[in-house]
């Protein structure tokens, strides 16, 4: 691991900052939240199938990692390889994190080196984030490529309204795994600041799953900070800005044709490193008709994969984008932008590539009645090596009753090819063409007892066409025909009392296919999710129950069918606190409480009954 000097004096600087910043009245500035049109926009005016997580929902099950509270929500599933911090496959509707946008408070943090590019989000945990909103269907039309599938943002903790704090949260547990977060929060008149550094460090188990006979333990660290402020330079004008450094160490196992996974000689690992910064400013006028905003961001990722197949990879993103609003009337409004980005790919041995891309787009916000909602959608992306790239999409939401809201929309989508699936020297191919996508769900949400029950469910299909498969030794080539996804989403959410919070979600797969008819790896055909809350000051207790069945995955035979299913199972987390006092909580979690031996993918491990005590004091 790499905890070089800098580092440790931008964690110092940040405690030091919050506590100097903390001498200042305290006040609150509002934050930018981008949600399903990019800017603040009601729920009930958007057609899209739109979710947030509040920090009510995400604080509840302790500093987990982000993936396995993304896996409880509709849609969304994520089958690991190993013990934390291992790669692996997360789907949305069906669609694996190669068609999946994550932004980290504003910042794309797909890797640009990867095979496909994708986001690295299995290194994120709960402890610093506030806030998940979850955009599903096709969202190309506002975020360009990528987004086929949907668009995940993340926010973390800014200064609370009227507060200034400073916290230390503890951890220690099961696997030999010991984890710590400090934040820092405080507010002027004018000004905010935030920060955190976070450390995490764990033995872990076996990737190559234990009851194949492997034992070899599979260790990961993960160490980040990150500093965040804004500045109010008037009452019209916020200067933003975010700095973020990554740095982690991840074992793995060797892999054997025809076996899968199999214990290694303790050589098998990649190291990484990532850093982000943006700054950005936020300028509204006429009141709040009229909005712009302009950030500059930067990322970086370098990965270092060492054994028997040692690579290096370091991949680069800078990007500019303005996004502006101006509403004309209470009936009509346009929600416009621009951006422009590079990114570039060095393997330091196979290639050293780079592209451009240019998008601009302009949605038309329509209220044509009281109770109706339209939005029609239209972008244009100018790639360096495909060009021209049009992509649309259409909304429609209708409150029909007081209590309940239906809702439609329809899309299309397009990933272009990887720097990596062109120009590597061994699996490449330069001939490849974008991906595209047509995507459409409709919808019903439904509440009761002014909104203390509240009821959704949807419908979708995304199909995509000519899409780019990895088939070895060949490599990548493209594949003609529609890969189809169809579904049906269920999500229930009841405050039975006051000291009571049920949730309940379920999606079931009506159609995961290749083009050839052929079942889509990993896609759940039952995923359900069901959770409890129940606090009674100073207690608290949750609990989570999940059901998985109807997996296919690889089969590693020479001889028989290439996928078969694998066996289907139900895990129980659960989470007691206990609020000792003002400023201290402590808390015991324990993960898969009936020790269930699963896989969620072929020859790979999953945790036994773990058990993690914690602490959360503030300073």
């Amino acid at each position: 691991m790499k905890y070089d000097h800098v580092s440790r004096q931008i964690a110092g600087v940040l405690l030091l900052s919050g506590i100097l910043l903390a001498e200042n009245p305290v006040t609150s500035l509002p934050t930018l939240s981008v949600q399903a049109s990019r800017m603040p926009t009601e729920s009930s005016m958007t057609g899209s199938t739109f979710q947030r997580l509040t920090q009510e929902d995400l604080g509840a099950f302790g500093n987990i990692p982000l993936v396995d509270y993304l896996s409880r929500t509709p849609g969304i599933n994520f089958a690991g390889s190993g013990p934390r911090g291992s790669v692996g496959t997360l789907n949305v509707r069906g669609a694996t994190q190669k068609y999946l946008l994550v932004r980290l408070d504003g910042v794309n943090i797909s890797d640009p080196s990867s095979s496909q590019i994708a986001p690295q989000i299995e290194h994120l945990r709960l402890g610093n984030v506030t806030g998940v909103d979850i955009l599903r269907g096709s969202q190309s039309s506002l975020y360009g490529g990528q987004a086929v599938a949907g668009v995940i943002e993340i926010t973390t903790k800014p200064p609370m309204p009227g507060t200034r704090e400073t916290v230390l949260t503890l951890e220690a547990g099961s696997y030999d795994t010991y984890s710590s977060l400090l934040e820092t929060r405080a507010a002027s008149e004018r000004g905010t600041l935030s920060g955190h550094v976070e450390f995490t460090d764990s033995k872990g188990f076996s990737a190559a799953d234990e009851n194949n006979g492997n034992q070899e333990s599979d260790g990961y660290r993960n160490f980040n900070l990150g500093l965040s402020s804004t500045w109010a330079v008037s009452e019209e004008l916020i200067w933003r800005n975010s700095f973020r450094y990554l740095d982690t160490e991840i074992e793995f196992d060797s892999f054997e044709f025809g076996v899968g996974p199999v214990d290694d000689e303790g050589t098998e690992r990649t190291e990484g490193e990532q850093i982000q910064v943006a700054t950005g400013l936020e300028w509204t006028l006429q009141e709040g008709r009229q909005v712009h905003d302009l950030q500059l961001s930067y990322f970086r990722t370098d990965r270092d994969t060492k054994g028997l197949f040692p690579a290096t990879f370091l991949g680069e993103r800078l990007e500019a984008d303005y996004v502006g609003r101006q509403q004309l009337s209470s009936t009509f409004g346009l929600l416009f932008g621009f951006n422009a980005m590079e990114e570039s790919a060095d393997t330091r041995a196979e290639f050293d590539k780079s592209n451009t891309i240019y998008g601009a787009f302009l949605q038309i916000d329509l209220r044509p009645q009281e109770d109706l909602y339209l939005t029609l959608t239209g972008r244009t992306d100018e790639h360096s090596e495909f060009g021209n790239q049009l992509t649309w999409k259409g909304t429609a939401a209708y409150q029909a009753l007081e209590s309940t809201r239906l809702r439609t929309s329809v899309g299309t989508g397009f990933r272009a090819p990887s720097l990596f699936e062109l120009f590597d020297s061994q699996f490449g191919n330069d001939s490849l063409d974008p991906e595209t996508s047509l995507s459409w769900d409709a919808g019903i949400d439904h509440s009761l007892r002014n909104g203390k029950d509240q009821f959704s469910l949807t419908y979708f299909i995304l199909d995509v066409t000519d899409q780019i498969d990895f088939v070895f030794p060949a490599g990548y080539s493209q594949v003609e025909g529609d890969s189809q996804r169809q579904g049906l989403e269920l999500a229930y959410r009841s405050r039975v009392t006051d000291h009571l919070l049920l949730s309940a979600a379920y999606t079931h797969m009506l159609k995961a296919e290749d083009n050839k008819g052929n079942p889509l790896l990993r896609v759940p055909e039952h995923d359900v999710n069901l959770s409890a809350i129940y606090t009674i000051h100073p207690w608290s207790f949750s609990t989570r129950i999940a059901y998985i069945s109807g997996v296919e995955d690889l089969a590693f035979s020479f001889d028989g069918p290439p996928t078969s299913e694998l066996d289907s199972y139900w895990v129980a987390d659960g989470l007691i606190s206990f609020q000792a006092s003002e400023a201290l909580s402590v808390y015991l979690r324990i993960e898969n409480i009936f020790d269930e031996q699963y896989q969620q993918t072929r020859g790979y491990g999953t945790p036994d009954r773990s058990i993690y005590a914690g602490l959360r004091l503030t300073l």
